[in-house]
């Protein structure tokens, strides 16, 4: 379940001075499988950390800041790693 994509602001991705290649891939939301919401910018590979683990060479669309609220939507490219354990308590994921 989740996101099918890790999604960057863009700001961020231009604050973090990351390397961005281009990639139109069209972004869509859970209520409309037909109609994209938005285009991608382009694309990297970057490493990051959540909580205490750590995903490597994680792909991850750069979209504009007006695409989404927040920084970053963790998608299945870093939650579907094989070493990665997740669950929702409450209004909570925890990751390990």
């Amino acid at each position: 379940m989740g996101s099918s994509s890790c999604l960057l602001k863009e700001s961020v991705a231009n604050n973090l001075g990351l390397k961005i290649s281009p990639c139109k891939t069209n972004i869509f939301n859970f209520d409309n499988q037909l109609n994209p919401v938005s285009q991608s910018l382009g694309a990297t590979v970057i490493d990051f950390q959540i909580e205490d683990v750590m995903g490597k060479d994680i792909y991850v669309l750069i979209v504009p800041d007006s695409t989404q609220p927040v920084d970053l939507i963790v998608g299945r490219p870093f939650l579907g790693l094989s070493y990665i354990a997740y669950a929702r308590v409450g209004e909570n994921l925890h990751i390990s």
